[in-house]
């Protein structure tokens, strides 16, 4: 019986090498979008705990000069706040991209795997009627060693 071999074993073993890239590739993509959706959410909360002070301070009569930092501030967390989501929308773009860069590469690993399997069982079916043959051979053989011997005997 002859061993199983896989023509395209290389390129079986380097596309399985470009999709484990391609999984850290939207892993990090994915990372990036979820630690700047943190930041935003770190913002909007210090902005939210600023108009809070800012209405207790208003309460409490502070001066003209304290609500113009206040609102300064506010105005600053504000632009924060826009940029954040637009680096948001830009990181997800990208892991979009990484998303179907990865899908890409799963098909295409997949395809030679597909490919692979098909192969084994047309082995498998090769040896298997090679092993019948055989097996026949040995029959035939061993009914006409057992005719000739009771003829010559």
């Amino acid at each position: 019986m002859r061993a199983f071999h896989f023509p395209l074993q290389n390129v079986l073993d380097h596309r399985e090498r470009i999709e484990e890239l391609k999984k850290k590739e939207f892993a990090l993509a994915q990372q990036r979008v979820s630690l700047a959706e943190q930041k935003l959410f770190e913002i909007r909360n210090e902005f939210e705990h600023i108009q809070v002070s800012e209405g207790n301070q208003r309460r409490s009569g502070e001066g003209i000069d304290e609500m113009i930092l206040y609102q300064q501030y506010k105005n600053g967390l504000q632009l924060k706040i826009k940029d954040q989501e637009f680096l948001i929308k830009k990181f997800q773009a990208e892991a979009g991209i990484k998303r179907k860069a990865l899908l890409k590469a799963k098909q295409d690993h997949q395809a030679i795997i597909n490919l692979k399997e098909k192969k084994m069982q047309q082995h498998k079916l090769g040896v298997s009627r090679e092993t019948q043959k055989f097996l026949d051979d040995i029959g035939q053989k061993h009914f006409w060693r057992e005719k000739f011997s009771r003829e010559d005997g």
